[in-house]
């Protein structure tokens, strides 16, 4: 069973990147082969809205790097998203990327199949009542427009320690591996 991992945070020791690789390692642990995808620098264009994938099943025609992401998540069986909150939504590099989710789109459904495992991850600074209504949010969007069954969803508020900082509480780690064991 394939899993795909998508961390958005630039710093490779982030609390988010933590997180997102301790979900990876509780899915490795019940067997799933998993893929780390960071999408700082890698060249990911927003939507063009072309509506050539509603034509060709469902396959976004734009030749970046996003569009091999979006064919390895379409065979795979689950999705570890790991983003973080900035000026209280989700960050750019991940919206971005999430908007290119349409080319899943029917008019009626997803071409995605039903019940992809998903695990999302969201960090934040400060303000942690908005990173669990971003996070709420971002986990329905997925399930409802794409058909994703979460497993898991784990959210951290750091007090805007540095990225590279111990966990104040290492039961969001705890979490995360126990989400991708469900995976």
């Amino acid at each position: 069973m394939s899993i795909i991992a998508i961390i958005s945070s630039p710093r490779t020791g982030g609390f988010g990147g933590r997180l997102a690789m301790r979900a990876a390692e509780g899915a490795r642990g019940s067997g799933r082969e998993v893929e780390v995808i960071r999408l700082n620098g890698l060249n990911i264009r927003q939507c063009q809205n072309c509506e050539a994938c509603r034509n060709n099943g469902g396959h976004c025609v734009l030749g970046d790097d996003a569009a091999p992401i979006l064919e390895k998540i379409r065979s795979s069986e689950g999705l570890i998203v790991s983003g973080q909150i900035r000026f209280a939504r989700i960050d750019g590099a991940l919206k971005t990327f999430m908007d290119r989710f349409y080319s899943f789109m029917t008019d009626r459904s997803t071409v995605l199949d039903r019940g992809k495992k998903l695990v999302t991850i969201l960090t934040a600074g400060a303000d942690e009542t908005n990173v669990e209504k971003e996070s709420a949010e971002f986990e329905r969007m997925l399930n409802q427009y794409f058909l994703f069954e979460p497993v898991g969803r784990i959210t951290y508020l750091s007090y805007l320690m540095p990225a590279d900082s111990d966990f104040i509480d290492e039961t969001p780690l705890m979490e995360a591996y126990e989400a991708g064991k469900r995976m």
